[in-house]
């Protein structure tokens, strides 16, 4: 294969990019893990691990992770084939509403939605985060198993309604199979997106017992000061599950991002 000067030059740029950008990213990770391991490795993260109310902030994001993610992928799935195979009233006027919510910052329903969990009762109660992030999670989930829906061929679909499936047998046995690699996407980005929340916890919850992992550093600028070697193996303790789902889950991230794109 052939390369003219203009290729070569263009390629030469993006990997410049792509490589200033990787170290961007890279270097607070370093320096974290670095600062981490300074005092003693086994004094700093042996301070997180042997502290037994660390175990309960994992336990309360396990937790509102996998109510996020049950919900959300219920909610979309749902949805994504309503929106890509059944006829209704004012069917692309309420996606086009729903998807608008992607374009709003979480940050602008920090009000309405704080008012809404005191009333419920919820204020200090991890599942006070479900709601909201279950809200969030809906337009970027939608739309993508929405348009991988919309790439499986509709002779499929005409098929089994000539066999006598009914709708519900068609989405459970055809769609939601068929469908898995978006599926997966969504379940990993709804994780990530429960996981690394800060800002929600940090106003619902006061009370330690219901706080979540991203709450635990704060914990140790408490108890050690500026003792920065054990606040960042309290972050290192926090993203070992954002790299396990990261790395196992890469596979499923680049078809489902990529699947629904052509038809």
């Amino acid at each position: 294969m052939i390369f003219d000067r203009k290729d070569i030059i263009g390629r030469t740029i993006v990997q410049v990019i792509i490589v200033v950008m990787g170290i961007g990213w890279l270097y607070p990770l370093v320096r974290m893990l670095l600062k981490s391991l300074e005092g003693g490795f086994v004094n700093n993260y042996s301070a997180v691990f042997t502290d037994p109310g660390v175990y309960r902030y994992f336990w309360n994001s396990i937790v509102v992770a996998s109510m996020d993610i049950v919900l959300t992928l219920t909610c979309v799935t749902l949805a994504a084939y309503a929106f890509a195979r059944l006829r209704f009233p004012f069917r692309t006027p309420l996606f086009l509403l729903i998807i608008i919510g992607m374009m709003i910052p979480g940050a602008g329903f920090i009000i309405p939605w704080f008012m809404t969990i005191k009333k419920l009762g919820l204020i200090d109660n991890p599942l006070s985060l479900v709601g909201p992030h279950v809200a969030g999670g809906i337009p970027f989930g939608l739309m993508l198993i929405r348009t991988f829906f919309e790439g499986i061929p509709k002779e499929i679909n005409e098929a089994a309604i000539i066999d006598g499936a009914s709708k519900h047998v068609i989405f459970r046995r055809i769609y939601l199979p068929l469908g898995m690699p978006a599926i997966a996407t969504v379940t990993i980005y709804t994780f990530l997106g429960s996981w690394n929340d800060y800002l929600l916890p940090l106003i619902f919850l006061q009370n330690e017992a219901a706080m979540t992992v991203t709450l635990l550093p704060q914990k140790f600028v408490v108890f050690a000061g500026t003792n920065y070697g054990k606040i960042s193996a309290a972050l290192m303790a926090i993203s070992i599950p954002i790299f396990l789902v990261y790395l196992f889950g890469q596979r499923f991230l680049e078809k489902g991002l990529t699947a629904g794109s052509v038809k």
